[in-house]
């Protein structure tokens, strides 16, 4: 195909200054594409001709505007029709109204600019591109400016400037608010554009690609003060082609790891294996950039998940549209995910200024998993209102089986986001025959290995046309692979055509597999089994709708010993085998085709739909009776269904989660104590009948005995009823003080304790033993008091003297409360001054002065005892208006603070003489911060980044520097504790690696790999200044304390203090190690633990707390004489 190349420079300008290294560097382009770009023409413009060399060169001369809009217009209409095309522009790049739209766009200057006549506007280039008839077209804009032809010019055309069936490849120098700068030889884009054409920059094969040519500009321009623009749409395109460096190898090399998923979804890191679905995610990434909202759509096993994870978010990262690898993402799916949780990252994620794709996986979990119509309701809502919300940079993603959508019909808030006729909304199709073809083929190539001739063909053939097929086609391909390649005692590098019909072929080779499996098992474990995929399917609305469900480990913990249980998880789940997935919390069958392929599953399905549906039912009404109506008695089964889950829980014997034996148990005390009520008001009536008759009879023996033994058995039943009231009661106060426990509200749980210890007192005398479930909580107990924000919590921090407590968070106020006097919870101070969402908090030595940062870049420091308060910014608005928000400040000796700015800057400045006399630092390459900390005297402070640079600055007089650590991590950091001072620290990355720094050396131990439930998963940490204990809460919510003696981590088991009802925003610990601070994000609650387990608590939440506990040591005293 003809490759055709226009490269303009404009050096001369009568309005604008003179551009003398245009021409410079329009001619170093077009020499490069002339040798290595295979070119059949590039043309030079302006030209003249350069006689001695017989050729033509980029001259310095003026160029109109209509010669500059016929020029490009002839090469894009004209000459490179039907071939592929490449357009490189340096000079002026300026915006201003376009008098043809009377709207603000980007121009292209040429030398006679003026106002009125500023040259070719990027509106019409855009035009000019759409009309054209390319193969394929790379643009490249060095000028200033010239991202407004991504950023703003080309998303209002909604790419309707680009036939899809092309191949597109757009660089500009900087974004529509950046200027583009020159250096000496060559402008500074152009110097990277020459470098990253350069040989050193092409593949093993000699090819410059389009991603490779920016990848490498990008870094160059890292630190230039532009940032340079992409948009790829289409197939990679070649750019230049050098001579290979090494022979090409004619075969990928043999591998024996298995290429193929099985039953399990592809994610993103699985994109290369992900294959035959490049239309699919062509069209899906149009629909993207055209709509706010995206709704796949398609039948259980068509590969929605797959397509979404390891095609669509892959090329997103790609760049495929503007900055979209910029863009936030994040998963979610219904069955994991409250309507609480949802809603809360949502609003996590609007407060980012960074636009953010918001995936929701397997939509129909809303219908499924949640019971509660309206978090449905709520959920549909939202994502209405936050997609058509003015300037939301939101994009939502919908993926639901096809089956639901009559289910999303009839709620009118979801019309707006799953609707069949909506250009957003794009339907799964099977894949044809050519993409079953890639789909099968392509991954055992990757690896080196061949199929049997015509294999291929007749493995499409068995699939083709079949909606839910794909997880079966994985299925037997994975099958395929381990019999002939893993399994194989001397591989060959070949599937066979004979090994694929011994499996079963497409539909009968998970059947097969998990049969056999099934049938290894002794008769106990088959039952274990049966037991266990009766807990991981759901039944339907309509009592026929069957789908796979998330179960917790805790529930599967109740039908079955936790070591047995865990083994048989275990086997299913093998590599081998993956017939469920399971993780630390949940366990779910790998994908719904098993539910519908495994005959065995489905009959047992079949044979126990009833006593399935009754569990259901069962599991429902216990969360309803707990979330939504707070255990009360009202809500309590009763009638028919009481009945009914009596029957079968009397016939199956079912293993029920303590809080549904609760539940069940409740419901039939509530049935007793009404039947009791009943036989009362029955013998009352007798009672009273009798004395009726007795005022109308004489005494006789007849009826005097008849009235002593109707009132001895009234007597003995009313002594019964009595009884029995006691112990409902009791077991009432202890399920609430148990339940308490059980969510992680402990002081609640201690209410409740005090509560049933008195009434065992009052009722049955002070002798009684105390039921050792009232002891447990007792001594459980770790919560030492709480207090409560009003909105997501961001920020706790604890006064140096330990006795104040300041937070801050959404909504900007900074609330002080005393933790050593009884305020009732409230307190002693709210601070309203800032504007926007309150980032950090620190309060000076003096443990009265607090200094507040917020996200809009606004310090206050301000006096708790007083009125004394004063604003400033320590970050001056840079010349594109974009403020630095601060996230990290701390008071210093000398009555200094310290700021850290969201972008690597550092202020240092006396806090009573604000914006004077302040010191700067830089931190020299940083990209978004992670975490910043100072270590307690504000002598030393540690930044960490998104991308695994860890920074330590020096902030006392004439040491202040800052240096980078040897880099260690590949990802983002997001915990660092200073020990001994700071000499010493401590790093925990996103792959839950530890490291010990000594940082007067600048090396870290080797690293250590911290496990689940023992520091995996950190959010914060904070160590005690005697350097014995680390504090550590996790993404799980845990709550944990290592001691930090014996080498390290590593000899030391975690002490668990509590979990968390929200994930951790912060955590400190006290000088003396014996409390620590957690500041729950989205709880919006504050709680203080005890670190010693048992010892005696110093301070309470209020006099009402004071004297609960003092009752309740009192009474477990007097049970101990």
């Amino acid at each position: 195909m003809p490759r055709y190349a226009l490269i303009i420079g404009i050096s001369q300008y009568q309005n604008l200054a003179s551009l003398p290294n245009a021409a410079r560097d329009a001619e170093a382009v077009a020499q490069v594409l002339e040798r290595h770009g295979n070119f059949d023409v590039v043309r030079r413009f302006p030209a003249q001709w350069k006689a001695a060399e017989n050729c033509y060169e980029v001259a310095e001369r003026a160029v109109s505007a209509p010669e500059l809009i016929d020029t490009i217009k002839n090469f894009l209409l004209e000459q490179a029709q039907q071939g592929e095309g490449l357009i490189y522009y340096t000079g002026h790049g300026v915006t201003q109204t376009d008098p043809d739209t009377d709207e603000r766009s980007g121009f292209l200057a040429t030398s006679d600019y003026s106002p009125q006549q500023p040259g070719l506007s990027l509106y019409k280039f855009n035009l000019l591109i759409g009309k054209s008839q390319l193969s394929s077209l790379m643009v490249f804009l060095d000028c200033c400016h010239s991202g407004h032809f991504l950023e703003h010019d080309l998303l209002r055309q909604k790419l309707t400037s680009f036939n899809t069936s092309g191949d597109y490849y757009i660089v500009t120098a900087s974004r529509q608010t950046e200027e583009a700068f020159y250096g000496e030889e060559h402008s500074v884009f152009t110097e990277a554009l020459l470098k990253g054409l350069d040989r050193e920059n092409a593949d093993i094969n000699g090819d410059i690609s389009g991603d490779r040519l920016f990848d490498c500009v990008g870094r160059t321009l890292r630190q230039s003060g532009q940032e340079p623009l992409r948009m790829g749409w289409g197939r990679y395109i070649t750019l230049l082609r050098y001579p290979p460096l090494e022979p090409i190898p004619s075969e990928h090399p043999f591998q024996t790891a298995n290429p193929y998923r099985g039953l399990y979804t592809f994610e993103p890191e699985h994109a290369d294996y992900f294959c035959g679905r490049e239309e699919a995610v062509r069209h899906l990434t149009i629909r993207l950039l055209d709509s706010q909202v995206l709704t796949v759509i398609g039948p259980s096993g068509c590969g929605k998940s797959s397509l979404l994870r390891a095609g669509l978010l892959p090329e997103l990262a790609r760049d495929r549209l503007p900055g979209s690898s910029q863009w936030s993402t994040r998963l979610v799916m219904p069955s994991t995910h409250s309507f609480s949780e949802i809603a809360g990252l949502i609003a996590e994620l609007t407060r980012s200024p960074q636009p953010y794709v918001l995936l929701i996986d397997q939509f129909e979990e809303i219908f499924t998993h949640w019971s509660q119509d309206s978090d449905r309701q709520r959920l549909l809502r939202l994502l209405a209102d936050e997609v058509t919300r003015e300037g939301s940079q939101a994009r939502v993603i919908i993926a639901i089986r096809g089956d639901f959508l009559d289910r999303c019909a009839t709620y009118p808030e979801s019309a707006t986001l799953v609707n069949r006729t909506q250009p957003s909304a794009y339907m799964v199709t099977p894949m044809t025959l050519a993409e079953l073809h890639q789909a099968i083929a392509r991954p055992a190539t990757l690896h080196g290995v061949q199929f049997e001739e015509g294999l291929i063909n007749a493995i499409a053939q068995d699939v083709l046309g079949q909606p839910g097929a794909l997880p079966l086609l994985q299925y037997a391909l994975k099958e395929l692979w381990q019999v002939c390649i893993e399994q194989a005692e001397s591989p060959t590098g070949q599937l066979t055509a004979e090994k694929y019909h011994d499996i079963g072929k497409v539909q009968g080779a998970l059947n097969r597999r998990a049969t056999i499996l099934y049938r290894s098992f002794s008769e106990d474990d088959q039952a274990l089994v049966r037991c266990l995929f009766k807990e991981l399917v759901q039944i339907g609305e309509d009592n026929e709708t069957v789908t796979r469900r998330r179960v917790s480990w805790a529930r599967l913990r109740a039908i079955a010993p936790e070591a047995r249980i865990e083994q048989m998880v275990c086997l299913l789940a093998d590599q081998q085998q993956r017939l469920i997935i399971a993780d630390e919390e949940w366990v779910q069958v790998a994908h719904e085709a098993l539910l519908s392929e495994w005959d065995l599953l489905r009959n047992w399905i079949t044979e126990d739909r009833d006593d399935i549906r009754l569990q259901r039912l069962l599991e429902t009404d216990c969360h309803v009776w707990q979330t939504r109506f707070g255990e009360s008695e009202e809500a309590l089964l009763s009638g028919a269904r009481l009945a009914k889950i009596a029957e079968w829980i009397e016939r199956t014997q079912p293993r029920l989660l303590p809080e549904e034996e609760q539940f069940v148990q409740r419901s039939l005390d509530k049935r007793d104590r009404d039947r009791q009520q009943q036989v009362k008001l029955l013998e009352d009536k007798v009672m009273a009948e009798i004395k009726r008759r007795q005022t109308k009879l004489r005494a006789g023996t007849l009826v005097i005995t008849l009235i002593l033994v109707l009132a001895g058995t009234i007597i003995h039943s009313i002594r019964q009823v009595n009884r029995s009231i006691q112990e409902a009661t009791l077991q009432s106060i202890t399920t609430d003080a148990e339940t308490a426990l059980k969510f992680q509200e402990q002081l609640e749980a201690l209410q409740h304790t005090k509560k049933a210890l008195e009434f065992i007192a009052e009722k049955q005398g002070p002798n009684t033993l105390t039921p050792p479930n009232l002891l447990k909580i007792v001594s459980e107990v770790r919560e030492i008091n709480h207090f409560s924000y009003e909105n997501v919590l961001v920020e706790a921090t604890l006064s140096p003297n330990d006795q104040l407590i300041a937070a801050g968070g959404v909504g900007g106020k900074v609330k002080v409360w005393p933790i050593d006097s009884p305020t009732n919870g409230l307190p002693v101070k709210t601070f309203e001054k800032h504007q926007e969402d309150v980032w950090v908090i620190d309060i000076a030595s003096d443990n009265n002065l607090i200094a507040s940062g917020d996200k809009s870049g606004t310090v206050w420091v301000w006096n708790i005892q007083g009125n004394d308060e004063r604003s400033f910014t320590p970050f001056p608005n840079t010349k594109s208006g974009n403020q630095q928000s601060v996230v990290g400040i701390k008071f210093m000796p000398d009555n200094q603070l310290a700021f850290v700015g969201s972008r690597g800057d550092i202020r240092i400045q006396n806090h009573d003489q604000v914006n004077k006399n302040s010191i700067s630092l830089k931190i020299p390459t940083i990209g978004q911060i992670k975490e910043v900390e100072f270590d307690k005297l504000g002598h030393k402070l540690a930044v960490a980044d998104e991308k695994g640079n860890i920074f330590i600055c020096q902030l006392l007089p004439l040491q202040r520097s800052c240096k980078a650590l040897p880099k260690t991590y590949d990802k983002a950091v997001y915990v660092l504790a200073f020990i001994n001072g700071s000499e010493k620290m401590i790093s925990i990355g996103e792959n839950d690696v530890m490291r010990f720094w000594d940082l007067r050396l600048s090396k870290s131990t080797e690293p250590i790999l911290l496990k689940a439930n023992a520091g995996a998963g950190a959010v914060d940490a904070a160590i005690s200044s005697d350097d014995s204990k680390v504090f550590i809460s996790d993404l799980s919510k845990n709550l944990m304390v290592f001691n930090l003696e014996d080498k390290f981590f590593l000899n030391s088991n975690p002490v668990q203090i509590g979990t968390l009802i929200s994930e951790s925003s912060s955590v400190q610990i006290s000088s003396d190690a014996s409390f620590a601070v957690s500041a729950g994000r989205d709880d919006k609650k504050i709680r203080l633990w005890a670190i010693r387990k048992n010892e005696k608590i110093r301070f309470e939440k209020s006099e009402k707390t004071r004297k609960s506990l003092d009752k309740i040591d009192a009474i477990l005293t007097l049970k101990t004489k």
